[in-house]
């Protein structure tokens, strides 16, 4: 085969694998999602601008209504975590949504006001809390332990 038709074959399937890469990457990954958390029977409101659409992964965990182009009600329903998507005149926007009971919610606000730490962080993964971060010393790291058991 003549070198000129192999160069042009390999530049073809450069650029296949440049646009297919490209494609990939303007996806949206879990990494890129924003985080949100709502307690069960309750409500939030998420802002745009020029929304256009939306989508629930998991219609049974909440729900979402376009009150007007620049904002959205996600209503919980129960316990559980989905996935929120919004277009709007900026693109895609991906949003991690973690719905929790009530009961836990309380819990979490409890653990909060008695760490008073800025190091230490209280979340919710599904139905569970998860303490993380970093403390300065031992006596921090007692005052933690304290609290927690």
């Amino acid at each position: 085969m003549c070198s000129a038709v192999i160069a042009k074959r390999a530049a073809v399937a450069l650029l296949c694998s440049v646009a297919t890469a490209a494609s990939f990457c303007g996806r949206a990954s879990a990494r890129d999602a924003e985080i949100l958390s709502v307690v069960t029977g309750h409500s939030l409101i998420v802002r745009g601008h020029g929304i256009s659409r939306v989508a629930v992964g998991d219609g049974k965990v909440a729900g979402a209504i376009a009150l007007d182009p620049s904002k959205l009600v996600v209503n919980a329903k129960s316990a559980g975590e989905t996935t929120l998507f919004v277009w709007d005149d900026e693109g895609q926007h991906t949003y991690e949504l973690t719905v929790i009971e009530h009961r836990l919610e309380q819990v979490v606000r409890l653990l909060r006001s008695q760490l008073d730490s800025q190091n230490v962080r209280v979340d919710v993964v599904g139905n569970t809390i998860v303490l993380g971060g970093k403390v300065a010393d031992l006596a921090e790291y007692g005052r933690v332990s304290a609290v927690i058991d």
